[in-house]
């Protein structure tokens, strides 16, 4: 949630982009397989 919601030095730039559950499967799980 904080790289996506807050401001992200150096220009305090904040994408506002909440991240959806497939990533943070994903990055809970990592991997090296291909996607599909």
């Amino acid at each position: 949630d904080k790289w996506f919601m807050k401001p992200v030095p150096p220009k305090g730039l904040s994408f506002d982009f909440p991240m959806s559950d497939v990533i943070k499967a994903r990055y809970a799980a990592p991997n090296d397989a291909p996607l599909e």
